[in-house]
Parts: structure tokens; C-alpha cells; sequence
């Protein structure tokens, strides 16, 4: 029973996490041409190309428009003729380039995180974008309509735009330069709504974009379909729609097929912030005035990944309300843009749980606290792996106690196994019976069959919060230790040419040294099952392997490293021995010495004399 319930209850857990994103993202839609491949060293120039335009010395003063028409214009308005300009705002961390096409962000450059490893390019949020990121549209006109620049310092741009019915708009964006008291990958966003003339406008609220994000690994990675998503927060809840949901599947064995995926997924929610993620980078828009809605689009990129399949982007739009404009009347709306990593101790300084884009589920403490004891261990031994050996023998240590429970009733199970073989074989034909003796076996021994239980629910805990924590958090992104190359990545040491079912095409080591030193813990932990459960639970070992072959190497290491423990513990417990044992040992040693040590003279007992 001690180890029947930790194994299941592994398995489960371990099964919930893996196979469920793994049957959303089999996908089975009818590819777009391929194309090739874009290449890593080479991302579009992230500085400028030539001379900057000359820089105004103050805003320009917005001029009037025509009269207003009264009815909002139903048709998409055509593309503007204006060619495009670019103008760039950077900091210590991020490099802003702004276009006029939209009066937005056409890319974030991040200083400190390279768009591949070994690459001098730095990441590129919003590289595949058609639309600026923070380009707006009302009536829903274009998210890339031309503006015009209006002003420009060093911090800080303006754009406006003057539409047919007279609808002035006014974009202003600033970014922040002082790391002391600013978070530096924050941009500030302020659009203002003027109707220039003396009559009302009945306007059909407005739209921002929130750009075009591409899964983190572009060359496969089956099972991270959920990390690319757009989410929202609303009322204490947080809500993310992944890319999964649009790209067709037949499921696994029939079970969570989506056959009938849909074109885009609109949600309508009154959301204190709407973000757009993937692995390892997010974008975060927080308004000053809550939204209504967000709209989510799938973008095929016209390249495939390693395994033939098409490459899908997420898209999203962010609702508000703008119902009206009375005569010569101005609305403004003011918002935060948070374009950077998934630093959960970055996020947590903002004000409105924007951290809940880390997704580390229901044992999000754990997680916080298992990434901070790493980064404490981090800043004296700079290795992420070695970081990640520190916690877990830490955490090792820390339970001993309590994992010495399980430790101490599985020596006590090895010791009764004969008689219990020896009791299952003489009532295999009566379980009742059979039950009865085997407790009353128990009681004799003082073995508790779920004395494991305990440290079960210690461990799974922890197992989650690591599982979380490890996929998803932007400091094991390209980390190395030993002949890893990346730790939130598998090992990939090489290909087997073909694509193996359940493996993939590459072959990793970390997983079979997590199935081995499982298969061993395993011999050294008796269980009280029958023949036939001892059979499932020796080819346990072989399903988590097949489980967790594509798993971040990050979390292999982690449970290998567990499992070693685990032996080296038990190891300890059985050559030591228990209180009961010693006790027995001296008494037995005692007895021995009064009846056979020679030394000792055996007096004779006197017979009473009679009167």
C-alpha cells in the first residue's frame, strides 16, 4: 500500500500535466505552404538605418477637421499611400521601434535576452507582426493607418491622426529610464479622443492590438501548445486561451479531439489586464479603466518546424468602451504595457496580480519559493543545474524527517515478504481470510502498509510547484550545465533520423537515468500488492520515461536527482538499526553471555536443611 499510493497518485498527477497537452497539440490541419525556415542570425536591424528624423522641439498644435459625419463608417478603411517611418526609444533593457503605420509599436527588442543562443540578435517581441502593437481602431478601421509623428525626446513620442468624420486621435507613449524607482519594461500609453466638430459622433468603441506572438520553440516542442496564449483577469480570476483551441486535432485514442476549430475566440470580460504569452516572454497591457473584451486570432507563419508542422501565432485585440463623442468633447485613457520576460519577482512589484501569467497553478507558493531558493543559490554558484541539484538536495534534507517514515516502514515491509508470500500463496483462494492474516501480520511487526502516505503529500507538492515553475520561467532559458544545452528544453543530444512514436527524433538521457534510478528505488521499496500489481508497478518506471522523454530536462534533473536521494536514505535506514532491533540484539546478546561464558561461575542453589 505504501508505495501503490505514491505511484499512482505520481502517475496521475504526472499524466494529467502530460498527456492532455499532448493530445490538444497533435496537430492535424492542412498545412500552408512551407517556406523556409527564418534565420536566427539574422532578425530584422533593430537600430536605426540611417539618420534619424529631425526631432521636433514640442508638440505640434492639432489642427481642425471637416464636420463630423454623424453615422459611423461601416467599411475598413483602405491602406494609406504614407510610406513608413521608424523612430526608436531605448533604455538599459529594451530597444522601442515605433511606426507611423498605426502610430505604434512595430518591435520590443530585449537587451539582455538573445532571440537564439550564441546569437547577437536580441529577442524580437512582436517579430512576425503584421500590426503595431498598441495600434488602435475604431470603427473598425485599420490597425495601421497612418499617423503622424507630432513630437519626440528622449523618452517619450507622440502621434496623431485625423480621421474623415472628423475623430481626432492622439497617441502618446513614454518609456522609463530609471531602474531605481521604474520598471523598466513598462510603457506608458495614453490615447485621447477629440471630436473636432460641432456635432455628435456616435462612435463603436475601439480596439488596441496587442501584437503577434510565435511559440518559444520554433523547432517543435509538442507539448507546449498551452504556453502560447492570451489571457485576461477578471474579478480575482485569471483566464487564458490557448493556441491549442485552434489548431485541429483527433485527439488521443478519440479523447479531447477538437475537430472543428474556430477561425478566432472573442471573450467579452470586464478585465483589469489582458496579456499575450508564450514560454518565456509576455506582453501585459493594464488599463487605467477596465476593458470589455478580448479577441484572439491564430496566424499560420509561412515556415514549418522540424517535424513538417506548420508554425502557429496567436494574435490579440483588447476591447474598450467608446460609445460617443458629444461636440468639440475629448476622452482620454491612459494604460501600462509591460513587454518583457516571465520574471515572477518582476511582476509581483506591479499592482494587480499580473504575476498570474506564470500560470504556476494551484501550488503557486511552492514555485515562488522553490525559484527563490534557486536564485539565492544562483547569485554564489552561477549554474542554473547545479542551482537546480542545491534545492533539491536542500529540500531533501529539510524533509528528512518526515520521508523517514516511508523510509522505515518500507525496511519493515522487506523484512515480513516471505511470510507474506508464504500467506498470500496459502489464502489465494480466500481474500477474506487472507486480509485478516495479512493484518494481524502487520500488527505482529508493527508495519504500517500507508506509512508512505505522509511524505506523498509532502512530495507531490513540491513535484508540481517544480514542474511549474521550471517549463515556464525565463531564467532557464538557455541555461547549460554539463552536456545540457538548455535546461527548459530535452537534452536533444542527437537525432534518431526518424520521428519514433511518443519520443520524437531526438534522443535524451536524462529521462532513462530518471527511469533507472526509479526502476531501483522501486527494488528497495516492497509493497504488499499481488503478483499482478507487482507486474504494473515494474513497468511504471518505463511509462513515466515515455511520459516525461520530452519534458524540460530542468525538471528530469530534478527528479533524478530526487530518486537518488530517496536511495541513499532508504540505503542509510536499512543498515541502521531500529531502537527495536537493538534492543533485541542486547538481549540476545545478554542471554548469551549467561549461559556460555565459561568466566562465570554457575553457583548450585542450597537445599534447605531439615529439622
Amino acid at each position: 500500500m505504501d508505495k501503490k499510493n505514491t505511484l499512482i497518485g505520481i502517475l496521475f498527477l504526472v499524466a494529467a500535466f502530460a498527456l492532455i497537452p499532448v493530445m490538444n497539440w497533435n496537430q492535424q490541419r492542412q498545412p500552408p505552404p512551407a517556406g523556409p525556415a527564418p534565420s536566427s542570425d539574422s532578425p530584422p536591424p533593430v537600430g536605426p538605418e540611417s539618420t534619424p528624423p529631425q526631432i521636433s522641439q514640442g508638440p505640434e498644435q492639432f489642427g481642425q477637421g471637416p464636420e463630423a459625419l454623424v453615422e459611423p463608417s461601416t467599411e475598413i478603411a483602405e491602406t494609406d499611400a504614407a510610406p513608413e517611418s521608424l523612430y526608436y526609444l531605448e533604455n538599459d533593457l529594451i530597444e522601442v521601434v515605433f511606426t507611423n503605420h498605426g502610430g505604434g509599436i512595430k518591435k520590443v527588442a530585449m537587451k539582455a535576452y538573445e532571440a537564439d543562443k550564441d546569437s547577437d540578435f536580441p529577442f524580437l517581441f512582436n517579430h512576425y507582426g503584421a500590426q503595431p502593437m498598441l495600434g488602435v481602431s475604431v470603427n473598425r478601421s485599420r490597425f495601421d493607418s497612418s499617423f503622424s509623428k507630432t513630437y519626440q525626446s528622449d523618452r517619450e513620442i507622440h502621434f496623431e491622426r485625423l480621421e474623415s468624420n472628423g475623430l481626432l486621435v492622439r497617441k502618446k507613449f513614454w518609456i522609463n529610464t530609471n531602474p531605481e524607482e521604474e520598471e523598466l519594461y513598462s510603457i506608458r500609453h495614453a490615447v485621447d479622443f477629440v471630436n473636432t466638430t460641432s456635432n455628435s459622433l456616435l462612435l463603436s468603441n475601439y480596439k488596441l492590438h496587442l501584437g503577434r506572438l510565435e511559440p518559444a520553440l520554433l523547432g517543435g516542442g509538442t507539448f507546449l501548445g498551452g504556453f502560447l496564449n492570451v489571457g485576461y483577469y477578471e474579478d480575482g480570476d485569471e483566464e487564458f486561451i490557448a493556441s491549442s483551441k485552434f489548431i485541429r486535432s483527433d485527439g488521443f485514442l478519440g479523447f479531447g479531439g477538437n475537430r472543428n476549430p474556430p477561425p478566432y475566440l472573442t471573450e467579452n470580460s470586464r478585465f483589469s489586464w489582458a496579456s499575450l504569452k508564450n514560454q518565456f516572454f509576455t506582453a501585459i497591457l493594464t488599463p487605467d479603466e477596465q476593458g470589455i473584451g478580448v479577441t484572439v486570432t491564430p496566424r499560420s507563419l509561412d515556415f514549418r518546424n522540424e517535424k513538417g508542422e506548420p508554425v502557429v501565432a496567436l494574435e490579440g485585440d483588447a476591447h474598450f468602451e467608446l460609445s460617443g463623442l458629444g461636440p468639440n468633447e475629448r476622452v482620454s485613457r491612459g494604460m501600462e504595457f509591460y513587454v518583457g520576460p516571465k520574471e515572477i519577482f518582476r511582476l509581483q512589484k506591479m499592482d494587480r496580480n499580473q504575476e498570474k501569467v506564470m500560470q504556476f497553478g494551484w501550488f503557486g507558493a511552492i514555485s515562488k519559493v522553490l525559484l527563490l531558493g534557486m536564485k539565492v543559490i544562483h547569485q554564489f554558484i552561477p549554474n542554473w543545474g547545479v542551482a537546480i541539484i542545491l534545492i533539491t538536495i536542500s529540500l531533501k534534507i529539510l524533509f528528512w524527517p518526515l520521508t523517514q517514515i516511508s523510509a522505515r516502514s518500507a525496511k519493515k515491509m522487506q523484512k515480513i515478504q516471505g511470510p507474506m508470500k508464504e500467506m498470500q500463496e496459502r489464502y489465494k483462494d480466500d481474500p477474506k481470510r487472507r486480509n485478516e492474516e495479512m493484518m494481524k501480520l502487520y500488527r505482529k511487526h508493527k508495519v504500517n502498509p500507508l506509512g508512505g502516505c505522509l511524505p506523498m503529500l509532502i512530495q507531490i507538492p513540491i513535484f508540481i510547484g517544480f514542474f511549474y515553475m521550471l517549463r515556464t520561467s525565463s531564467e532557464l532559458r538557455f541555461a547549460e550545465f554539463l552536456w545540457i544545452a538548455d535546461l527548459s528544453q530535452p537534452e536533444k543530444l542527437f537525432s534518431w533520423g526518424i520521428n519514433l512514436p511518443l519520443m520524437g527524433q531526438y534522443f535524451n538521457l536524462l529521462p532513462i537515468l530518471m527511469g533507472v534510478t526509479m526502476f531501483y528505488q522501486m527494488r528497495m521499496t516492497p509493497t504488499a500488492a499481488s503478483a499482478q500489481q507487482q507486474a504494473i508497478f515494474k513497468f511504471m518506471p518505463v511509462m513515466m520515461v515515455v511520459m516525461l522523454y520530452n519534458f524540460s530536462s530542468g525538471l528530469c534533473l530534478y527528479w533524478t536527482v530526487q530518486n537518488l536521494m530517496t536511495i541513499l536514505q532508504q540505503t542509510i535506514t536499512n543498515r541502521r538499526k531500529d531502537p527495536e532491533e537493538i534492543a533485541q540484539d542486547r538481549k540476545a546478546k545478554s542471554g548469551a553471555i549467561r549461559q556460555d561464558n565459561p568466566l562465570i561461575r554457575k553457583k548450585s542453589k542450597r537445599k534447605s536443611k531439615r529439622t
